[in-house]
């Protein structure tokens, strides 16, 4: 019974993440609207600044995690407590440094928006980085209902604070939010795992020399998810960088179903390899998981991508610029599902060292897609297009990988068939939308008309593949 247990706290947490996801979603969406896109291109930088902060831990936090939940099982709760003091007193020192150094070039730096941003930036990367710690410790404990209930009050206390405070502070009122809501939640955090900072070298190198190879791939998928918003970021200004980031905040609502699809099936996954072998489990994961996402979900968020820009000039009117670039982000959800999915067969199967050369090959290739499209002035629809490209190129890579050891009959045939209705529906929407001019709301029913009809031909697919996914579930 510990199988279908351990799936249950799963299932259950990824209904808890997907709702996180679904929060901060909305957070974006309010800052987007009472900042408009100059200041929100500010947060989102911010935001990238705060997320890289994280590395320079140079993993600390899955050091942590690795010797909690082994010290745990072994020796019990005191080296458990000795590794947590050691690495909150190492964060301390990392995140303070940063913090000080940040400060200081703020009284530097020419730019008014820039400075203020570095100063907020100063207090929320060490209140976020020691929260991301001590949420580290508690899931090496083995406390998933709490985690989850921590990170859920995050996110409410983040949505409801940007939405008290920007509205009237505007940009000041976006970072105090964010401050505030991270130090609320860490002193919730810190109650249960309270603990005296400390530095033990012996503890420190332990820790380190399990979190640093960790970090090195971490580093590499998180350049490859944020490229193509830091070439915005240098080659444009902060407005275009705004206008961007909430092209890529609508996207990330509908990518937050691959995380939750991954986080249910992966027990099984991995328990179905012990089971049936290598190949048989694989093959299962392949046609009764891959399939049915790659099938079904492109067409929804096609349908969702032919109304964007009446539902946008309605409540954003004036992000209208990056429907565009919205309407290609929105299929990264099915790009996600590629990657997330086919990463987790990759590791199934062992093969995890071909991880960090397939994520190099598609970063070197959103960076040079990005910056020629901005060169031949394709503008953010084309930094959009080359975004979704360089991480379809990942997923459909690690399903090679897959397919590969699955020993799947003609591979490249279920490659098609797996990209075929993404490409199908994204084009639908690109040439339907060049090709028909009436944005009015009249004209977006009879353009989602012709769209629904576009997708008939993908029928016939859609049937083989539910027989297909069917036949590979086992039956309960």
């Amino acid at each position: 019974m510990a199988v279908p247990s351990r799936f249950k706290k799963i299932a259950l947490y990824g209904v808890a993440r997907a709702a996180v996801d679904g929060m901060l979603a909305v957070r974006g969406l309010v800052l987007a609207t009472a900042l408009g896109p100059h200041a929100f291109g500010a947060w989102a930088l911010f935001r990238l600044a705060t997320n890289y902060a994280t590395f320079a831990q140079l993993g600390m936090k899955d050091g942590l995690e690795f010797h909690v939940a082994r010290a745990a099982a072994t020796h019990g709760a005191a080296r458990a407590r000795s590794c947590w003091r050691t690495a909150l007193g190492f964060v301390l020192c990392v995140s303070g440094s940063i913090a000080v150094a940040s400060l200081a070039l703020s009284f530097v730096v020419g730019d008014a928006t820039l400075a203020l941003s570095m100063r907020w930036f100063a207090g929320a990367v060490v209140a976020e980085q020691v929260w991301l710690t001590g949420l580290a410790y508690i899931r090496a404990t083995g406390n998933l209902r709490d985690y989850a209930a921590y990170e859920v009050g995050s996110a409410v206390l983040q949505l409801t604070l940007a939405a008290l405070l920007a509205p009237v502070w505007g940009l000041s009122g976006a970072y105090c939010g964010f401050v505030l809501a991270t130090v609320i939640t860490l002193a919730l955090v810190m109650r249960p795992v309270r603990v005296i900072p400390a530095l033990s070298r012996l503890r420190l190198i332990s820790m380190l020399n399990v979190g640093l190879p960790v970090v090195v791939s971490l580093l590499i998928g998180f350049m490859l998810a944020t490229a193509d918003r830091l070439v915005v970021a240098a080659h444009g200004n902060m407005e275009l960088l705004g206008l961007y980031a909430l092209a890529f905040s609508l996207a990330g609502i509908a990518g937050s179903l691959a995380l939750v699809v991954r986080v249910i099936v992966y027990p099984e996954v991995f328990a179905s390899v012990a089971a049936l072998g290598e190949a048989e489990a694989l093959r299962r994961h392949l046609a009764g998981t891959v399939v049915p996402f790659a099938t079904f979900l492109p067409p929804v968020l096609g349908g969702l991508a032919v109304v964007l820009g009446p539902v946008m000039a309605a409540v954003l009117p004036q992000y209208l610029d990056a429907v565009p670039a919205a309407r290609l982000l929105i299929f990264i959800g099915v790009t996600a599902g590629f990657e997330r999915l086919g990463a987790l067969g990759v590791v199934a199967a062992g093969r995890q060292r071909l991880l960090p050369l397939l994520s190099l090959t598609a970063l070197a290739l959103n960076v040079t897609l990005s910056l020629l499209a901005l060169r031949l002035g394709l503008g953010l629809e084309g930094v959009a297009g080359a975004a979704v490209l360089s991480n379809a190129a990942f997923g459909l890579g690690a399903l090679a990988i897959v397919a590969r050891v699955a020993h799947t009959p003609r591979p490249r045939l279920y490659l098609g068939s797996v990209a075929l209705p993404l490409t199908w529906c994204l084009l639908s929407t690109v040439l339907l939308h060049a090709v028909w001019t009436d944005r009015s709301l009249a004209g977006t029913a009879v353009l989602f008309g012709i769209y629904a009809a576009s997708i008939v031909p993908l029928l016939p697919l859609a049937r083989r593949q539910t027989r297909i996914a069917r036949a590979a579930i086992p039956r309960s």
